[in-house]
């Protein structure tokens, strides 16, 4: 049912409008949290607050991304707060080895997506001029792609893959709807973003369905 109320939303974004969505979208958060509870077997509150935040901050970047700008930036701050808090289970049992051979992917990659942060910065949300804002959000989404892509390079377990497409998925969303809102509107670019958006939102609860067996699952077989 997410999937299909997810699917939705893509289409009344492109056939319809942006706008539009904000009546179809709320469905795919709140299917998506009931997937979890009943997969799951119990109430996540912090799962309950990251897609609160979720559904409630698209609502408002379908309505007017500039004009409810300072209602947005401080829900996906948290949301993307709350979301490394979720992963906390993995973050905390970690125990990456960094030898020099280790360190070269994540630092390569973190130089690339800081590079990509500052440029998109840059040419889309720094006209709004609200320096401490931007910078928060730009910290808030950074740390949550980063500890993303941390799971999935330090730690192989097959699963992982779900972790690597929610952080790739996000980085195109992110930069993709900024470009688009506020550089170059074009249905293709909005089409992307929306896909990207419900298989990265889909891939991050479906990874908490079984973060806990992969916890239980002994980190040294895979690392």
């Amino acid at each position: 049912m997410a999937l299909i109320a997810g699917v939705a939303s893509i289409l009344v974004s492109v056939t319809i409008s942006n706008e539009d969505t904000a009546y179809v979208k709320p469905f795919f958060h709140i299917f998506l949290f009931l997937f979890y509870t009943l997969s799951a077997k119990r109430f996540n509150f912090f799962l309950f607050l990251f897609l609160g935040c979720l559904l409630v901050a698209e609502y408002f970047v379908a309505k007017d991304f500039v004009g409810y700008y300072y209602i947005i930036i401080p829900l996906f701050i948290i949301s993307f707060i709350t979301g490394i808090a979720l992963l906390r289970p993995m973050l905390r049992f970690m125990k990456a080895e960094w030898s020099r051979v280790d360190i070269f992917t994540p630092l390569l990659s973190a130089i690339g997506l800081a590079y990509v942060i500052v440029s998109v910065y840059t040419l889309t949300i720094a006209p709004i001029d609200d320096t401490f804002l931007d910078i928060a959000g730009m910290a808030a989404f950074s740390l949550f792609v980063i500890a993303c892509f941390y799971v999935t390079i330090f730690n192989v377990h097959p699963k992982n893959v779900y972790l690597f497409i929610t952080g790739a998925g996000y980085m195109f969303v992110c930069m993709g709807y900024l470009i688009y809102e506020l550089v170059f509107k074009a249905t293709i670019l909005l089409a992307l973003v929306n896909i990207c958006e419900v298989l990265a939102q889909f891939y991050f609860v479906l990874y908490l369905v079984h973060i806990k067996s992969i916890v239980k699952s002994k980190f040294q077989r895979y690392l």
